[in-house]
């Protein structure tokens, strides 16, 4: 099938991407949710757009600025008409693995909770206790590199 315009889903993330890149570089988006699912008719597509924490401290330094991007950090874009739900992954170069302070491991602790996150298929519907079949990683994400990593 070829599509002469993406999904409506599609188009949403395009504008949600280009409105965030106005005011900072995007290193990458991760993609998940229904929308990578066997989903027919996904609700929304879920994205955490990972962004160099040192730009983003520089864009946060403008009030108006650091509003706007707190809209796409605690996922309050989502509208009625956008069904992009967002979060914001300040992304921290570490050459190695030590944990060399408090803010290393913050950051490792996100990144690790945004992957595990995604990795998981609730079991039962909505609402209903949670079980250890809700722990186990059923599924994934896709990384969609946009500015690239400083380097």
């Amino acid at each position: 099938m070829v599509l002469d315009e993406p999904p409506r889903d599609v188009g949403e993330w395009q504008q949600a991407a280009a409105a965030l890149r106005e005011v900072v570089p995007v290193c990458a988006a991760w993609l998940g949710g229904s929308f990578l699912s066997e989903t027919l008719e996904p609700n929304d597509i879920d994205c955490v757009w990972v962004v160099d924490e040192g730009l983003l401290n520089t864009a946060r330094a403008d009030p108006e600025t650091r509003r706007y991007l707190s809209l796409f950090a605690n996922g309050l874009i989502r509208q009625d008409d956008m069904r992009v739900d967002c979060s914001i992954l300040p992304w921290r170069p570490r050459p190695g693995i030590e944990m060399e302070d408090a803010r290393d491991q913050e950051y490792a602790m996100w990144r690790g909770y945004w992957d595990d996150f995604w990795q998981r298929v609730r079991n039962g519907p909505k609402g209903a206790p949670r079980t250890t079949a809700d722990a186990l990683p059923r599924r994934g994400y896709v990384e969609v590199v946009l500015d690239g990593f400083p380097e």
